[in-house]
């Protein structure tokens, strides 16, 4: 989750990096101009720039050069470290994997709005890291199992998602799933109002998430629905 002075600090790096990239293609070529002038004027004379202005120039060069690492740090891919054993046997615990910042769009941290793709369309089986509705401090990473408008219903250990059209998912989905044979210790399930315990139906940008190591996993089944807006990145 971004903090104030985390947001301020990024806005900050970009003014930056403005400066420094107006100097790098306008003050040096002009400068360049200059130089080819004097000297196309003067032959005799060579034009050496300053060790400060070269020293300068460097120091962009770097700038600039990190300033595109971490535009692809925070906005493009991600390299994510699975902290728990919710997500096996598809991901183990420690395990590393690569995030796709820009599956469901580019997010300005500030006001939290969507700069670009922001009809990008979550999919069910799509594997995605999201803050946390209750923690936002915390990011999660779990399986999209419903969208919105689906009927998700988890009783007896068996997971039934339908939509307008049917069943979607009956029992066991398609991906491997972790059953271990051990009962969750929380069996209280989150409830939504005018429905039974153990039943669901997704709200409009919403979406339900299941760990695939169903019994060692706290996801909307105990805590509720992801809104769109807490989507961090999908999984590669």
């Amino acid at each position: 989750m971004y903090t104030f002075f985390n947001v301020l600090m990024i806005y900050l790096w970009g003014l930056s990096f403005g400066v420094s990239l107006f100097y790098l293609l306008f003050l040096r070529s002009t400068v360049k101009m200059i130089k080819k002038d004097v000297e196309d004027k003067y032959p005799n004379i060579k034009v050496i720039p300053p060790l400060v202005s070269r020293f300068f120039f460097g120091c962009n060069l770097m700038f600039f050069t990190l300033t595109i690492v971490l535009v692809i740090r925070f906005f493009v891919v991600e390299i994510w470290h699975i902290p728990t054993e919710s997500m096996e046997p598809t991901y183990q615990k420690g395990q590393s994997v690569a995030l796709n910042k820009m599956a469901y769009g580019i997010h300005e941290p500030l006001f939290n709005t969507t700069l670009y793709g922001n009809n990008a369309k979550v999919m069910r089986d799509d594997v995605i890291i999201f803050r946390m509705p209750d923690a936002p401090g915390v990011n999660f990473i779990k399986r999209v199992v419903g969208i919105p408008g689906d009927h998700v219903s988890y009783i007896g250990k068996s997971l039934v998602v339908k939509n307008s059209d049917g069943v979607v998912i009956d029992g066991l989905s398609a991906h491997a799933q972790l059953d271990n044979k051990k009962i969750s210790g929380n069996p209280y399930f989150f409830e939504q109002a005018g429905l039974k315990n153990g039943h669901w139906v997704v709200p409009e940008d919403n979406y339900f998430v299941i760990g695939d190591n169903r019994d060692h996993s706290q996801d909307s089944r105990y805590w509720g629905f992801v809104p769109k807006s807490n989507l961090v990145g999908r999984v590669f």
